[in-house]
C-alpha cells in the first residue's frame, strides 16, 4: 500500500488548518497500468470532540492522518481499481466514526467510448510500463507482447481523443500507416487509450538524433569530450524513406484527408525498414513545419498545399539529417550542393511561398520513384 498525505490550508490567517486530506493508493503495482484503487479521506476541524484523529492530524500537518484511524476506516468502505473513493469522516462524541462515501471513475468518460466496435484489451492488464513522451508509453500485453500505448494527455482532451480514435480505426488497413491494433478500456468500458505496434527505432527524429550523439566525457582533463559520434545515413536509404513518406501522403490525399502535421516526429522507422506515419489525424499542426500562408494564424484548416510544404521540409531535413526545426528554419541558398540536383530542385519546388506554385504530393512521389529506380549512389 502506498500512502501520502497533504493538509489543505485555507486562505485565512489561521495558525492551524481547518481541513485536510489523506490520499492512499491501495494494492498498487508500479508495473501494472491502472492497478490499485485511490482512496481520498477528507476531514475538518472537529469543534465537538477536541481529542480526535482529525484534530491530531491538523496539528501534525506533516504526518497527516494516523495509521490507526486509516485501519479503522478501510474495513467500512469499498474500493475498486480504476476508481476513486472519497470518504468524509467525523469522530462522534461516543468515539465512533461517521463516514460519508462517494465513488467516481478516475477519468472523464467519453460519449464515444461505448460505440467503438474494435478489438479491445483491459487497461488493468497492461504491464511493464515505460514512459516515452507525454501520453505515450511502451507496455507489455499478456497476449500481444510489447506495444505502444497512447492515452489522452489530459482529462479535458478525452472527447477529442475519442473522436480521433474513431477516425483512426475507420481508415482502411493500408501499408502506409501505423494504425491502432486494439483500443484500451477500463472496468467501466470507458476508452482510456489505444495500442499500436512497437518499433524500437522509433521516429525518424530520434533515429537522426541517435546518429549524431555527443561523445562521452574523457576521464582526464576537465569538461573534455570525445568528438561527436556521427554516422551518416546512406543516400539510397534516405531516398527509400522519402519515397515511403510521399506515398503515404499521396494515399491520405486520395482519401480527401489533408493532415497538416507531417514532420519527422510523426514518421516511424519500422522493423521491416520502411517508414510509416503516426498521428495523422487532421487538425493538429506544428509552427516550425507550417507554410508561410499560415503565419500568425492560431487555427487553420489543413490543405494539400500545406502538406506538400511540410513534405518539402521533411525531404530537406532528412537529407541534411536535421532532427529538429525551429520556427522559420528554411534551406539557405545553395544548400543542395551536397545532394543531387534534381532532389534540391524538388525540395525548392515544394517550399514555394505561393501555394499554387507547389506540386502535388503525387508529383513528388513520382519524381522520387523515377530517380530511385536509376540512382543508387551517394551524392
Amino acid at each position: 500500500m502506498y500512502m501520502y498525505a497533504d493538509v489543505l490550508r485555507d486562505f485565512s490567517d489561521n495558525v492551524e488548518a481547518d481541513g485536510g486530506t489523506t490520499l492512499l493508493v491501495i494494492d498498487h503495482s508500479p508495473q501494472v497500468m491502472n492497478s490499485g484503487a485511490k482512496l481520498l479521506i477528507s476531514y475538518k476541524r472537529n469543534e465537538h470532540v477536541l481529542d480526535c484523529a482529525e484534530n491530531l492530524a491538523l496539528r501534525n500537518d506533516e504526518d497527516g492522518l494516523n495509521l490507526d484511524t486509516i485501519k479503522q476506516i478501510l474495513p467500512q468502505i469499498k474500493t475498486t481499481p480504476g476508481w476513486k473513493t472519497t470518504v468524509r469522516f467525523e469522530t462522534l462524541p461516543n468515539g465512533s466514526l461517521h463516514l460519508e462515501t462517494q465513488m467516481e471513475l478516475e477519468t472523464h468518460a467519453s460519449e464515444l467510448s461505448e460505440r467503438l466496435a474494435y478489438p479491445s484489451v483491459p487497461f488493468s492488464g497492461l504491464r511493464g510500463i515505460h514512459w516515452l513522451a507525454e501520453g505515450v508509453y511502451i507496455v507489455d500485453t499478456p497476449l500481444h507482447g510489447y506495444k505502444v500505448l497512447k492515452t489522452p494527455k489530459e482529462p479535458e482532451a478525452e472527447p477529442d481523443f475519442a473522436r480521433a480514435v474513431k477516425f483512426l480505426i475507420a481508415l482502411a488497413d493500408v501499408d502506409f500507416l501505423i494504425r491502432p491494433t486494439q483500443i484500451v478500456l477500463d472496468t467501466a468500458n470507458v476508452l482510456r487509450g489505444f495500442l499500436m505496434d512497437y518499433h524500437p527505432a522509433s521516429s525518424l527524429q530520434l533515429v537522426i538524433r541517435s546518429l549524431h550523439r555527443k561523445g562521452p566525457k574523457l576521464s582526464s582533463g576537465p569538461e573534455q569530450e570525445t568528438p561527436a559520434v556521427t554516422v551518416r545515413i546512406p543516400w539510397s536509404v534516405k531516398l527509400a524513406w522519402t519515397t515511403d513518406i510521399a506515398a503515404a501522403v499521396v494515399w491520405l490525399h486520395s482519401q480527401g484527408i489533408y493532415w497538416g502535421d507531417l514532420k519527422l516526429d510523426n514518421v516511424v522507422l519500422c522493423t521491416d525498414g520502411h517508414c510509416r506515419l503516426i498521428d495523422y489525424v487532421p487538425g493538429a499542426w506544428t509552427v516550425a513545419w507550417c507554410p508561410p500562408e499560415c503565419a500568425g494564424q492560431e487555427m487553420h484548416a489543413p490543405t494539400a498545399d500545406h502538406d506538400v510544404f511540410a513534405l518539402g521540409l521533411l525531404l530537406w531535413s532528412l537529407v541534411e539529417e536535421l532532427p529538429t526545426l525551429e520556427e522559420c528554419t528554411r534551406p539557405t541558398p545553395g544548400w543542395g550542393s551536397n545532394t543531387c540536383e534534381w532532389y534540391g530542385q524538388l525540395v525548392d519546388l515544394c517550399l514555394r511561398n505561393q501555394p499554387q506554385e507547389r506540386p502535388s504530393a503525387h508529383y513528388v512521389y513520382e519524381t522520387l520513384v523515377a530517380h530511385g529506380e536509376s540512382e543508387w549512389y551517394a551524392p
